[in-house]
């Protein structure tokens, strides 16, 4: 136990000089880089990378992208907010730094804590615990920080005075919250009936695997994305098509081909994520295929790549910064009236799907 220990104390003393060195005004705005607080304390850049990230733990400190590490600047009223959200990554990242940015303006202190951190997975109710001893008004987390840690949240959660989920229909079931969250449904439903309005017939569904079993509500999550997919398709009196992701690449590619050249295969297709088209698009340019004439491509979460790719990707924007606005402006206003606030997801088309938008996109 005590070999584990010490790494921890290292960081947490190197961590405890820094918050000395914000009090005392030797930082007025942005902190060093790891690279400079390593240098100045004499320790390895993994350890300075702890401090600093104990210290946006805490909420002292905040990061933004590309930019560093900032000092939180709080109000008067410095109530505290413990945020459980992924805080990086093209789908996460808009709704987390809103969120912070618009709390930290109303006087709030949010503690960030990643639930893609590897140290959360390995000390989940370590991170939580450390929220709930500076007694928040509210835990706001996002519904995948619940896949593995369902029992730990749920037990927090007789402490928590206010609980809010956001961005996704996954909660934990039973509890009074306030839920901020997109519509999969609606978006699935957006995507399909925007295709076969175009003249397809054979529309595949991309989506995942699921492995992790019928844990919370993540199955059901799942399947209001088929559904959606399923009744726009019954709409226009279609077949449906799937395609299951798997884990492993050397699989998933290989399903890709076999789908895409199939006789039979589909002249379009809705992905459950914009990723999962972009890392098979080797195997639709592979294959000859022309983007939309011979496959019409629709993805979903509008990822900035989207505009960025050879033929730019029509997706579905799940609005992230709307869901960090209206979540936001009910905890300035103290409104936790346990409520389901669901948000419309928004088709946004481009040339993948439509040829015609070939000139306007490029």
């Amino acid at each position: 136990m005590s070999k584990n220990r010490v790494p921890e104390m290292k960081y947490d003393s190197i961590a405890a000089e820094i918050r000395q060195d914000i009090k005392k005004g030797v930082y007025s705005e942005r902190i060093p880089g790891e690279r400079v607080i390593a240098e100045k304390y004499g320790i390895n850049f993994k350890t300075a990378n702890k401090a600093i990230s104990s210290l946006v733990s805490e909420g002292i400190l905040y990061h933004v992208r590309g930019k560093g590490a900032f000092i939180s600047k709080c109000g008067t009223r410095n109530d505290v907010i413990g945020l459980f959200l992924r805080t990086t990554g093209h789908t996460f990242e808009p709704m987390t730094n809103a969120m912070i940015s618009a709390l930290q303006r109303g006087g709030f202190l949010p503690l960030v804590h990643d639930t893609a951190d590897p140290d959360f997975a390995l000390h989940a109710a370590e991170h939580i615990e450390r929220v709930l001893t500076r007694d928040p008004e509210a835990i706001v987390m996002e519904g995948d920080a619940t896949i593995v840690n369902g029992k730990l949240f749920r037990s927090a959660a007789k402490k928590i005075r206010h609980l809010m989920f956001v961005r996704v229909s996954e909660t934990l079931p039973g509890l009074d919250a306030v839920e901020v969250v997109t519509d999969p449904y609606a978006g699935a439903f957006a995507a399909t009936d925007h295709l076969a309005s175009l003249g397809h017939t054979r529309i595949a569904l991309v989506i995942y695997k699921w492995i992790h079993g019928e844990l919370l509500g993540r199955v059901a999550y799942r399947h209001r994305y088929v559904q959606g997919y399923i009744d726009a398709l019954e709409k226009h009196r279609l077949a449906p098509m799937l395609l299951e992701e798997g884990a492993d690449e050397a699989e998933r590619l290989l399903a890709w081909e076999t789908m895409l050249s199939s006789p039979a295969r589909p002249t379009a297709l809705f992905s459950v994520g914009d990723f999962r088209i972009v890392r098979a698009f080797s195997v639709i340019k592979k294959l000859g295929l022309s983007v939309p004439n011979d496959l019409a491509l629709v993805g979903h979460d509008n990822t900035p790549w989207c505009t960025h790719m050879e033929v730019p990707l029509t997706s579905v924007s799940i609005k992230e910064e709307e869901i960090a606005r209206i979540a936001a402006e009910r905890i300035l206003t103290r409104n936790f009236t346990p409520e389901r606030i669901v948000i419309t997801p928004e088709l946004i088309v481009r040339a993948s799907s439509d040829v015609s938008r070939r000139t306007i996109d490029t």
